[in-house]
Formats: structure tokens, C-alpha cells, sequence
């Protein structure tokens, strides 16, 4: 289980970058950004975006530009008052390779360690919860209330359920 979750956050990162670099400031208009797969086939978008993307790459070369998924930029996005998509894909691609080593530590042992992976992640949920409202990572969703609050409790849910 642990190991199809980490291979899906992998697959998950590409669409997640497409649509925040035609954020960044590339001639891409935002509302065809949510088309990623016609963003993916059309080459006059991928050029525009890989021109954009070196200024803010995580080596700031034009070398692969288009092609660096990972920033470490921090902060909030100037425009939506959310986190940058690509440090969240980095943090989603981070979390994948932890469930990959999972998955293996699962098949070698899987008494005491599982109690405590179920009990440490049920804690990070709880904490995901509680740090929603001063980390956004939707855009806009800092000026709606109603959303963040459903986003809290659906994260104390899965919390609780993973620990007890």
C-alpha cells in the first residue's frame, strides 16, 4: 500500500508543476494553465514556459530549464497568498520516496514499526490541520473561511482514525 501511495505522488508532480509554472509569470494565460494535458502536447507552451522557468529554477541556469520540478523558493505566491506549487511538489515528491522505504521496511518487519508509523502519522496530520490556516497551499484560500475550516476538520478526522 505504502508503495503504490509513493509511486502515485510521483505521477501526481508533473501536472502540479505545469499548472503552477503557468503562473510564474510566462505568457500562458492561468485559466488554460487547468488544461494540462493540451498545456503538455502544445509546443509553443512548453517553449514559452521553459524560457520563463530559469529565473526561478533551483540552480538558475538556463540549462534543463522546463525541466526542474523542484524549487525551494518558500514564502507565499505574490498573487494568491498560497505556497508555491513546486515546493509543494518537491514536499509531495519527498513524502514519495519515504513511502517507497516504507513499503520495504513494511516487508522485512511489520509489528512495532507499524504501530508507530500509524501513530507518527496520525501526530503530522493532526499538525497539517492545525498549520492550515497560517500555510495556505490553495490559491485563494486564505480569504475563504468555510473551506479552511472543512479542510481542518477533514484533516483531525483522518488524524483520529489513523490513531485509533
Amino acid at each position: 500500500m505504502a508503495l503504490m501511495g509513493g509511486f502515485a505522488r510521483i505521477g501526481n508532480n508533473e501536472i502540479t508543476v505545469l499548472v503552477n509554472d503557468a503562473e510564474k509569470g510566462s505568457d500562458i494565460d492561468p485559466q488554460e494553465a487547468q488544461q494540462t494535458l493540451e498545456i503538455a502536447e502544445d509546443e509553443k507552451y512548453t517553449k514559452s514556459i521553459k524560457a520563463n522557468e530559469y529565473k526561478n529554477s533551483l540552480y538558475t541556469t538556463f540549462q534543463g530549464a522546463g525541466t526542474s520540478i523542484l524549487t525551494l523558493l518558500g514564502g507565499f505566491h505574490p498573487q494568491t497568498q498560497s505556497l508555491w506549487l513546486t515546493d509543494i511538489a518537491h514536499h509531495h515528491l519527498a513524502i514519495a520516496f519515504i513511502f517507497l522505504i516504507a513499503g520495504h521496511m513494511y516487508r522485512t518487519n511489520f509489528g512495532i514499526r507499524h504501530s508507530l508509523a500509524l501513530a507518527s502519522l496520525g501526530v503530522i496530520t493532526s499538525l497539517v490541520a492545525q498549520h492550515m490556516y497560517s500555510l495556505p497551499t490553495y490559491a485563494f484560500i486564505a480569504q475563504d473561511i468555510t473551506t479552511q475550516a472543512a479542510l481542518y476538520t477533514h484533516h483531525q478526522y483522518i488524524a483520529g482514525f489513523i490513531m485509533t
